[in-house]
């Protein structure tokens, strides 16, 4: 496909997430607060079912990495007030998923699924002296038919 619906799709959708202040699309400016939308299946997802017609059952995942200002000031609750902001965009994803509220697909892909993957880090994937990068992916399970 050379014009792959799904991360534009995505992209539209994510600009009504009220947890995502300034959206950039494979790069992004290492600032505080900026997130950037990383396709992981940037061309072809995975079929994780395939039927006799052609139709299949796919998966696609994509994830967000959120910077992050940090401190080293003793008793300052920033550190914890930036990871509190990734858990909600997680929770806003997850609760998108279970109310049907979904990125517009065309007609033949159905999307079934919607939801933040678990983390075993805590969604913290970098840390250095300009700041923390949390990474949080999601996935999208829908019925294609041929």
């Amino acid at each position: 496909m050379a014009d792959d619906f799904r991360p534009r799709a995505i992209w539209e959708w994510l600009t009504d997430c009220p947890h995502i202040k300034d959206l950039y699309f494979s790069f992004g400016e290492i600032a505080d607060g900026n997130t950037v939308l990383v396709p992981l299946t940037a061309y072809k997802d995975r079929a994780v079912t395939e039927f006799i017609d052609g139709s299949s059952i796919r998966e696609c995942d994509f994830a967000l990495v959120r910077f992050e200002a940090m401190t080293t000031e003793p008793n300052d609750a920033g550190n914890l007030a930036a990871q509190f902001d990734v858990e909600s965009l997680a929770a806003w994803i997850d609760e998108q998923g279970k109310a049907g509220n979904f990125p517009e697909f065309p007609p033949s892909c159905k999307i079934q699924k919607l939801y933040a993957l678990p983390t075993e880090t805590g969604f913290l994937a970098a840390q250095d002296e300009s700041g923390a990068r949390y990474m949080l992916q999601f996935r999208i399970e829908y019925y294609y038919e041929e």
